[in-house]
């Protein structure tokens, strides 16, 4: 989802990889241009896309180097979302796997 959203479709092992990265069974078929969100991961879907804007970036080209942690609280409230704390681990470790799938994306790893 998050390569996806950099500008990067996302190939089927790809997406595999994603299911297993937040601890869930990877369906028989994934498609790719679907880019279904499993119910337990839309909030985390929902709260990076709301922190589009919060990259930070770092020399005179403004290279992202990882979103701005220090907005999440923000967005959250922003967005009427008081989550538990292990709801908040959960949406955390999300956030942190979408960040580093975009950041593959834009410089060029993946």
């Amino acid at each position: 989802m998050a390569r996806a959203w950099a500008g990067r479709s996302q190939e089927p092992e790809e997406a595999a990889e994603d299911f297993r990265a937040f601890g869930l069974p990877v369906p028989v078929l994934v498609d790719p241009a679907a880019h279904q969100v499993l119910s337990c991961c839309r909030t985390t879907v929902d709260v990076f896309m709301s922190l589009a804007t919060q990259w930070r970036r770092a020399g005179q080209a403004g290279v992202a180097i990882g979103l701005e942690y220090g907005a999440i609280r923000d967005t959250l409230w922003l967005m009427g979302l008081s989550p538990g704390r292990s709801e908040r681990a959960f949406l955390f470790r999300g956030l942190q796997i979408m960040e580093l799938a975009t950041l593959e994306v834009w410089n060029g790893n993946r």
